[in-house]
């Protein structure tokens, strides 16, 4: 009797000792309308519209009443309709956290229909009268058939390009976006 108590009064201080694992689980809920690619917890994830990513998540051993309650967690990324970003996410024991991604801007996507690549790309709002920076130039050109996404956020748009060797040019103009929406635009100044 005397080696039972012993050996429960043992394994009970080695139970104190050693402590419970905790854990707690994320889940990201992807409400954008396109695909959000990122990473959680410095792991590559993606998901897709209207889908969501759940992790269980390792907090910490807990002795008793001491030890962890929660642990931080990034999560970053951007979908075609998401900005770029990168947050922090407090995950509870024995809890789920939920985070959703929102829109949050709209896409021009622009694709070359031409035979020719277009070697300079610039973008302006209607009201302007300037364009910007080029985000295209001849030294990576778009070529044939390929796209080019411009993520802006809701408005009208003008975009101003070059194609050719002949370095002719071109302008797009009244281009509608709005948060959440990819509007496509297909070149071909032949068809135009």
């Amino acid at each position: 009797m005397k080696f039972v108590l012993r050996a429960g009064f043992l394994i009970s201080i080695i139970l104190l000792i050693t402590g419970c694992s905790q854990d707690g689980d994320v889940k990201v809920v992807n409400n954008c309308n396109t695909t959000f690619t990122g990473e959680l917890n410095n792991e590559a994830i993606t998901i897709d519209p209207g889908e969501s990513y759940s992790e269980n998540v390792y907090i910490g051993k807990r002795l008793v009443v001491i030890g962890p309650d929660s642990y931080d967690i990034e999560l970053s990324g951007s979908a075609w309709t998401k900005k770029e970003f990168s947050t922090t996410i407090t995950v509870k024991r024995n809890e789920t956290t939920t985070y959703t991604i929102d829109d949050d801007i709209g896409a021009i996507k622009l694709t070359n229909d031409y035979i020719k690549d277009i070697i300079e790309l610039r973008i302006k709002k209607c009201s302007d009268t300037e364009y910007g920076d080029k985000l295209i130039n001849d030294s990576h050109p778009l070529k044939p058939g390929k796209f080019f996404l411009i993520k802006k956020n809701a408005g009208c748009w003008d975009i101003y390009l070059k194609y050719g060797r002949a370095e002719t040019e071109d302008t797009l103009k009244n281009i509608e976006t709005q948060v959440g929406v990819i509007t496509e635009v297909r070149w071909n100044p032949t068809t135009e």
